[in-house]
């Protein structure tokens, strides 16, 4: 299988409070994940501070390419 063009990943985060979207990623790599995914499949994140507990949320995922998400009612 060859590789695709598009690899790059950027992760960008920011708080709700901050009313703009962050110029440069907090991480950014070239990582082709096209063997990990299969035509149907979940994708879900996680996200930890430690010992603490707290609460993490996901307000904005962009994928660029096609998707189609069920309807969870």
């Amino acid at each position: 299988m060859g590789r695709h063009k598009d690899t790059q990943i950027n992760v960008t985060l920011s708080s709700p409070e901050e009313d703009y979207y962050p110029k440069k990623p907090l991480l950014s790599l070239s990582q082709d994940l096209s063997p990990f995914f299969l035509e149907k499949m979940y994708a879900g994140f996680s996200a930890s501070t430690g010992s603490v507990g707290a609460m993490h949320y996901m307000w904005i995922w962009f994928i660029n390419g096609y998707i189609t998400v069920p309807n969870l009612d």
